[in-house]
């Protein structure tokens, strides 16, 4: 373009010859970025990127960064310095240069309809901008421009992007008031061309379930602009028509309704006083004046029009950055002389309190944002140069800081992270906690990986080294587990070293039974996207040593100690079988990154494996849902464990918790399965409800989340559930009012949800009943608090989330805690 030329050889002279923003530099100092290990490399290969971003020259090698054989990576820097360039640096274009700029942007995002969905979100988002910099004068129809007919459903879904980023960056802009009111004016009368279209596309029949969710949220987008409810009356009919699909349910509530928890907030104290205490304000006829004060507050904040606090943030955010400091100090360990003299009740209760610094980080997070993890990475960054010992401590909670919020935290387009992955095979381990965290942060990031797998390459050896240490089990094997399942269609190229080191390490016994386990899915995940062939040649390696102990044990007289050896070799392959599969399915990617893998050709591995074994575990079962001829010897099994597991519960359970949990879940799974195999064990389960072990509780409510969908599909299930129901609200009521680890809450709360959405009748009828008796499931509870508690679980059959919010507010009710300062921790 012209006009880019001659802003480069204007105001762009001094700086071009400082730095030269060329193509061929930006891609080399991309890659010194992504790969270079010296911290000061990466450092100031940052720095002069950010430089070239906002450099006149951006202009021209954006476009060129945006080629089709370019990385996803590239092209996304290249899309982010054009709209950097627009959003900034608007007022240095030409007007004549406006609809050449235009065409050029609507050209990519068509390209990019079928490419990488990151770096086409940054060019609707460009777009957008220029479009809002343009309305009215220069460009009167932008929306109506872009509301144009498309092909396919890749060029759809562009479209639907670009109408969504459209209103999102208007409510973001930094446009001077006076043109803000005239392009709100302007986007108002232009909704008129895009809420026909979205209405068309909710309505048509043959649109997949992701366009109407993108309708959906576009919809939303739009609302923000409070549009008058006579201009959308046809959409919001069509949401309301398509409440009735279960997957658009909750897009559908929350485009018609907006965000209503958050005004719920702004009064909910002034409510709940008027509404719990309403007689005793009543009663007082004296003070009608301050009753009816009370009345006037809640409908004051009721009128009040929400302001978001950007003064007070801004006046805060030095103090939240000290509040990090505080807490990675604190949260650092003492020195190794130290703490081998803690206990381990000590060691434990300092666990539990670097978790709730890491709770309170993922917080502080939502207030600072992204300019957290620029700080904590320059910290890490001037710990690696800076030549003063010892600094493992300080790295470690550093590096614990990141692993808290990336745990929970979308940072895929952090531009942190890539540095961090550069600068982790850099760090100098000195002890095994900071070796575990270092893992544990390199697993947090796995989702990051899987989409920039060009790094995977860099961080796997430090994984696969750290296997080998008894000492990082735990830790070494869960990341490897991550990585492996995020990121198992780019790990093709390095299957055989982690097959190889994994092998190794099952050999040499390096790992107890469940981390054994834990790395039989890792490879399960890993062997997935491979050809057969090359699958059954892994499992043929990996599966021959054990079919040959298990052929040595099998002739060898039965004792406990064979029984406990015979059970790990089988726990390994079925372990490994939960995780392989050869079936052909898309990955969630788009475009150039969708993986598809090839229909199968020949056995089926597991097939194969298991004609090796067969004679040797003949008493043992493998349940075939879907194949009718082995019914009767698998119902016939089914029915032997379950009556030797229910004479176990008759003779006291208590010491088998194992054992239960195991029981648990095989109902758990044959209820998926085959929900007719279910047998009388109800009772069984609620008692398992009981115990204190986790697992336990965790398997039994995963037995009930299973079984309670079966009610109206089962006969036999729904007999049971009829009868015994009672029984159940009970047993959870009592675990929710403190007979149950607040940390199982959820799980509970799972089991309220699940009764209330498939047995609402049974639910209504014994909740109140229930809750009734005084002091019943706590004596801190009042009669008013229950009666809360009841009516808010009823109201609410689609918002899992919300349940499992009520049932802890209700717990800490309970407990007694509800309003004290633990009250924020929990």
């Amino acid at each position: 373009m012209e006009w880019q030329e001659e802003q480069s050889g204007a105001a762009g002279a001094g700086a071009a010859s400082a730095l030269d923003f060329t193509v061929e530099n930006v891609e080399k100092v991309l890659h010194q970025l992504y790969y270079d290990p010296n911290i000061e490399n990466t450092n100031l290969a940052q720095k002069w990127l950010m430089q070239a971003q906002v450099s006149p020259q951006a202009w021209h090698f954006s476009w060129q960064l945006l080629q089709p054989d370019k990385v996803p990576e590239i092209q996304y820097f290249g899309a982010s310095a054009l709209h950097i360039k627009i959003s900034r640096y608007w007022i240095d274009i030409p007007t004549d240069q406006y609809e050449s700029l235009k065409a050029q942007l609507f050209t990519q995002i068509t390209r990019f309809a079928s490419g990488s969905k990151i770096v086409l979100t940054r060019l609707c988002v460009a777009l957008a901008l220029l479009a809002l910099s343009m309305m009215p004068d220069a460009w009167p129809c932008a929306v109506a421009d872009m509301d144009s007919p498309v092909d396919g459903q890749g060029c759809c879904l562009a479209l639907l992007e670009l109408l969504t980023v459209l209103p999102e960056e208007f409510q973001t802009s930094h446009l001077p008031q006076y043109r803000k009111g005239l392009v709100q004016t302007s986007l108002a009368v232009e909704c008129g061309a895009v809420f026909p279209l979205l209405a068309q596309l909710l309505q048509q029949p043959s649109s997949p379930s992701c366009v109407c969710q993108k309708v959906l949220k576009c919809f939303s987008s739009w609302l923000q602009l409070e549009v008058p409810l006579q201009d959308c009356e046809a959409l919001i009919q069509a949401a309301f028509a398509a409440l009735q699909d279960s997957e658009l349910f909750n897009s559908c509530v929350e485009a018609i309704n907006g965000d209503m928890e958050t005004s719920h907030g702004i009064c909910c104290i002034a409510v709940a006083l008027g509404e719990n205490h309403s007689w005793a304000l009543l009663d007082q006829v004296e003070h009608w004046q301050s009753f009816l004060a009370l009345v006037n507050m809640i409908m004051f904040c009721t009128g009040i029009p929400g302001h978001y606090p950007a003064v007070y943030q801004q006046v805060y955010r030095p103090v939240y950055f000290q509040l990090v400091d505080v807490l990675l100090h604190k949260a650092q360990f003492p020195s190794d002389e130290e703490y081998g003299f803690w206990s381990s009740d000590e060691k434990e209760q300092f666990y539990i309190y670097r978790v709730d610094i890491s709770d309170t980080l993922m917080y502080v997070y939502e207030m600072l944002g992204a300019e957290l993890l620029s700080n904590l990475y320059d910290k890490l960054g001037h710990l690696l140069t800076s030549s003063e010992e010892p600094y493992s401590w300080h790295m470690e909670a550093l590096l614990y800081g990141f692993q808290s919020i990336t745990e929970t935290i979308n940072v895929n387009y952090s531009d942190v992270v890539p540095g961090l992955i550069g600068l982790i095979p850099r760090i100098s381990i000195s002890n095994m906690q900071l070796a575990d965290t270092v893992m544990f942060t390199i697993g947090a990031l796995s989702e990051w990986l899987a989409d920039h797998p060009v790094m995977i390459n860099s961080i796997l050896p430090l994984v696969l080294h750290a296997l080998g240490n008894p000492e990082l089990s735990v830790s070494s094997v869960s990341t490897l587990k991550k990585i492996c399942q995020e990121c198992k269609y780019d790990l093709p190229p390095y299957a055989a070293n982690i097959v190889a080191v994994s092998q190794d390490v099952l050999i040499k016994k390096i790992h107890k039974t469940g981390q054994c386990i834990w790395l039989m899915q890792v490879l399960g995940f890993l062997l997935s996207p491979l050809q057969v062939e090359e699958i059954l040649k892994n499992l043929h390696s990996l599966i021959s040593p054990y079919v040959q102990h298990l052929e040595k044990l099998a002739e060898e007289i039965p004792n406990p100690s064979n029984k406990l050896a015979i059970i790990h070799i089988l726990g390994l392959p079925s372990n490994l079988f939960t995780t392989l599969d050869i079936s052909h399915h898309d990955d969630d990617h788009e475009g150039p990154e969708l993986h598809k893998l090839p229909v199968p050709q020949g056995p089926n591995p597991m097939v194969v494996v298991l004609q090796q074994v067969f004679q040797l575990i003949q008493k043992l079962v493998h349940i075939f849902a879907h194949e009718p001829a082995h019914f009767p010897p698998i119902e016939a099994l089914f029915l032997l464990i379950t009556s030797v597991t229910l004479t176990l519960f008759q003779q006291g359970p208590r010491d088998h918790p194992d054992i239960v949990d195991s029981f648990m879940q095989l109902l758990a799974q044959a209820l998926k399965q085959k929900p007719d195999l279910f047998l009388s064990v109800f009772q069984c389960a609620v008692l398992a409800l009981k115990f204190p072990e986790a697992p336990t509780v965790k398997a039994s409510c995963g037995f009930f989340t299973e079984l309670l969908p079966r009610c109206g599909e089962v006969e036999s299930v729904g007999k049971v559930v009829q009868e015994d129901s009672h029984m159940l609200l009970i047993a959870v009521l009592e675990a929710i009012g403190g007979q149950a680890s607040r940390s199982l809450m959820d799980c509970f709360a799972d089991i309220l949800f699940t009764l209330n959405k498939h047995c609402f009748s049974l639910l209504s009828m014994w909740i109140k009943e229930a809750l009734q008796p005084p002091g019943f499931p706590s004596a801190h509870l009042s009669p008013e608090q229950k009666d809360t508690f009841s009516q808010q679980i009823l109201h609410e059959q689609v918002n899992k989330r919300r349940v499992k919010e009520m049932v802890k507010e209700f717990t800490l009710l309970c407990w007694g805690l509800h309003g004290t300062d633990y009250t924020a921790d929990y």
